[in-house]
């Protein structure tokens, strides 16, 4: 297949797309890709691609269009929004080729992906979105807008309409599709839980950690995953000299989580090491004793999905440290591979505690056990297949 992708973001952005786009490719097909300049939790755009238009990695063809980057603020998150909007539609629509199928991949926001939408239309073949995110939830999720504003009515009725013309919708976690049916009333969509791809799990090396007990979180610094709450935790911790807490990634909350380090004296025990790439990461994951995945349960749709944190610390066969409701929390109680906890400090505080006193055979067992769910239910080619298989399928 000759395949276009619209996603605005891409390696060296720590997304699922990277593997999807590069394991396509390695099965003979043609991945030609849409995205903006990297800078998502970064300052501004990352340096040395303020003008890289074009790229090939790993055999994928990747254009880049020029976009306002993230930084902080409202505003600038709005401006990053809408120029690739308007960027990513312009360049659809001066492409020659033809290809057999769109795929996009739709994080926040959904206008993301209108010029698949755009593309799709035009030349009458299937566009196959991938849901991540699902709008106009994310936004109240996160405090951005109020449920029943005029801007909340405004997304939704553009994010029904962004959905709706899309030919395929695969949705990460089983519990959206509830959602499309009964909030956004798309009823006779062509709908699939397809899960998202772990992130790869290539290493640059091995990496080494300071304590014998070593807790790890990695992605998104912002208000749902309440990191602020970690600190407070550890902070009732202070006297233990045993552990450590290592926060890997960048977002609207890094330099108040910062700022709460520093005012409470807590810089040898949670380590903030900023940005990295995939591999990277993926030494310090084999080396973490337990890996952190929150996520606030405001009772919203948002706070079932499976994010891909989950996934990709089942894949490396790993403890969890879950502060997540819905479908994580479902696949967890299954595994039995989690220590679970409310997001606040007292709660945080007795897990974190329990992790540490746990003996290293326990800790062994329950990440061989998410491990084996992991095999059993997202293993990274068969979610691969589905995708190929989706794309493949005819137009209805």
């Amino acid at each position: 297949m000759k395949i276009l992708v619209v996603c605005q973001y891409y390696y060296p952005e720590s997304f699922s797309i990277t593997s999807i786009c590069e394991s396509l490719v390695k099965r003979g097909h043609q991945v030609d890709v849409v995205t903006g300049q990297p800078n998502y939790g970064m300052p501004g755009i990352k340096p040395g691609y303020e003008k890289v238009r074009y790229e090939e990695i790993n055999g994928v063809h990747v254009n880049r269009v020029k976009i306002k980057p993230r930084k902080s603020g409202m505003m600038n998150l709005f401006k990053n929004y809408i120029s690739f909007w308007r960027k990513s539609k312009r360049f659809v629509g001066r492409i020659k080729d033809k290809y057999d199928v769109v795929y996009s991949m739709s994080l926040s926001p959904v206008i993301s992906i209108v010029a698949a939408n755009k593309y799709a239309k035009k030349h009458k073949i299937n566009h196959v979105s991938h849901i991540l995110d699902i709008w106009p939830e994310s936004p109240v999720a996160v405090h951005a807008i109020k449920r029943g504003s005029i801007l909340y009515k405004f997304l939704f009725n553009w994010s029904r309409a962004i959905y709706r013309n899309a030919d395929k919708l695969l949705v990460s976690s089983p519990s959206f599709i509830k959602y499309f049916d009964k909030v956004l009333g798309l009823k006779d969509k062509d709908i699939k839980f397809v899960a998202q791809p772990a992130i790869s799990k290539i290493s640059s090396g091995e990496k080494s950690f300071e304590k014998r007990v070593n807790i790890t979180y990695a992605g998104n610094i912002g208000t749902i995953q309440r990191l602020d709450e970690f600190v407070k935790a550890i902070f009732l911790l202070r006297d233990r000299t045993d552990f450590q807490m290592h926060i890997f990634g960048a977002g609207s909350q890094g330099k108040i989580v910062s700022k709460m380090i520093e005012e409470r004296n807590l810089g040898d025990t949670i380590k903030m090491h900023g940005f990295i790439s995939p591999e990277e990461l993926s030494g310090y994951y084999n080396k973490s004793t337990a890996i952190i995945v929150p996520l606030e349960n405001d009772g919203s749709w948002v706070s079932s999905t499976i994010p891909n944190k989950l996934v990709t610390a089942m894949s490396y066969g790993k403890p969890i440290l879950a502060s997540i409701s819905g479908d994580g929390e479902k696949i967890l109680k299954e595994t039995g591979g989690a220590f679970f906890s409310s997001l606040n400090e007292q709660s945080l505080c007795a897990t974190i505690e329990k992790i540490i006193n746990t003996d290293e055979e326990t800790l062994k067992q329950m990440g061989l056990n998410n491990k084996k769910y992991y095999d059993e239910h997202f293993d990274y080619e068969n979610v691969i297949s589905q995708i190929e298989a989706e794309l493949s399928s005819p137009k209805n």
